[in-house]
């Protein structure tokens, strides 16, 4: 989503909501064998970007250096992708 140029705020929400498929796909007493695993957490998300700032100037960067994806292959991906 974040290659895609969805705002920040939209992926949170979409990662927040990956919580209630967890919990019904793995069912309650696989959340409570193993809460950490079937666990969805904002700060999480927040840790993620924060250590790529930390690394990189922007997110054109972090994808160049990490993936090798420049800003014409994630134009492509966009283009392929969005509608």
């Amino acid at each position: 989503m974040w290659m895609l140029g969805c705002d920040k705020e939209d992926i949170y929400d979409e990662y927040l909501k990956s919580a209630v498929f967890i919990k019904e796909y793995n069912g309650e007493e696989g959340y409570r064998k193993a809460p950490l695993t079937y666990s969805v957490h904002r700060e999480w998300l927040e840790g993620m970007f924060e250590a790529i700032y930390e690394c990189y100037a922007s997110k054109e960067e972090f994808f160049k250096e990490e993936y090798g994806i420049d800003e014409d292959a994630i134009k492509i991906i966009r283009d392929n992708c969005l509608i």
